[in-house]
């Protein structure tokens, strides 16, 4: 329903506006001076504000003024009433940002339409900005994947053609295509978390041999890069192909790497995957003996508990985006923490 302030200090003039928009199918407050509107403003944002002119305590003027200070209250439209007829008064009035004048005595049609009116233009600008915003992201978002994406592609390139031309250094050539991989890893995450790119739901067709490697990929990466000495035990159970949301991947990869940022030296990493009643099911769990007490699916992005204490790589963003996975699209992840043994569960909703 749409909603509307009165600040009138005729208490009759004021019922009988608050009377009629009722009847229309408005939701109505009513206040008898500027103070108390700001005093209702804090807790009800209405489409369109009637303001009398000349009230006690804090006039139309004054009150018009604030209410276009106050970032919440500024683009909200506002209808000014008075009984003054004056050119001056309606210049000043509209000089300080009303965006209608009904003089006094006035018809309740009228009012009913300039206040229509204002809530149809309103709608019609906030539409445009949605619609000039949206249009700027995906010229962003084609930018900005040409831009980074390419020029990486271009390094990995390079290095494939001077590997024809002079032998380099297997060991050397693995830390730069571990240092590539991390990179555009990182720069998919900023670009996720910014709306450059959007977490997508499509259905894709998978193979059960691409997620095992795919899985042995992540596990050697993380292997170089933290350094730890884990017995990984995987129970892969998946058919030949199937179907299932695009973001598995992402999925994958961000609960192996916190299970090895935070699983103890010599211990294992248990990863098993299936599909169940249609649900892909992911379990991962490690062994932990310094897992923060602050640890929790819910953290803000950025966030990385005892970042020095357990030597974190990363922005802290794996965990916050596989949460706004689970919430957008109405998945299952669950955290549990038990002596000392972090086991994370993913569902998700596939077709095979």
């Amino acid at each position: 329903m749409k909603k509307l302030l009165v600040v009138e200090d005729d208490n009759l003039i004021g019922e009988n506006i608050k009377e009629y928009f009722e009847i229309n199918d408005f939701i109505v407050k009513l206040a008898t001076n500027g103070t108390e509107a700001l005093e209702i403003l804090q807790v009800f944002k209405p489409d369109v504000i009637i303001s009398d002119m000349m009230m006690p305590l804090l006039d139309g003027n004054l009150l018009l003024e604030k209410i276009r200070e106050n970032k919440s209250t500024s683009l909200i439209p506002f209808v000014m009433l008075t009984a003054r007829v004056d050119t001056a008064d309606k210049r000043n009035v509209m000089n300080l940002g009303a965006d209608d004048y009904i003089t006094k005595p006035f018809n309740f049609k009228d009012l009913f339409d300039a206040v229509n009116s204002q809530i149809k233009k309103n709608s019609q600008v906030k539409k445009h900005i949605v619609e000039e915003s949206l249009s700027s992201l995906q010229h962003w978002r084609n930018v900005a994947n040409h831009e980074i994406f390419t020029t990486l592609n271009v390094l990995q390139n390079i290095i494939n053609v001077i590997k024809i031309e002079t032998p380099i250094d297997t060991e050397i050539e693995n830390i730069f295509n571990l240092s590539l991989r991390r990179l555009k890893k990182t720069l998919n995450k900023l670009m996720l978390i910014s709306g450059v790119q959007e977490l997508n739901n499509n259905f894709t067709h998978y193979k059960s041999t691409f997620i095992n490697k795919f899985i042995d990929d992540t596990i050697n990466d993380c292997f170089r890069l933290y350094n730890k000495k884990v017995n990984i035990q995987k129970n892969i159970n998946l058919p030949d192909e199937f179907f299932c949301r695009e973001y598995v991947l992402l999925v994958l990869s961000e609960l192996i790497e916190n299970s090895f940022k935070f699983c103890d030296n010599n211990t294992d990493i248990n990863i098993a995957i299936g599909i169940i009643n249609s649900n892909v099911i992911i379990e991962i769990d490690n062994c932990s003996s310094n897992i923060p007490s602050d640890f929790t699916l819910n953290n803000k992005p950025f966030y990385q508990p005892d970042r020095i204490v357990t030597e974190q790589q990363g922005l802290g963003l794996g965990l916050y985006l596989i949460n706004t996975l689970v919430n957008k699209y109405k998945d299952n992840l669950v955290l549990d923490i038990n002596n000392n043994i972090v086991k994370y569960t993913w569902t998700c909703i596939s077709n095979h």
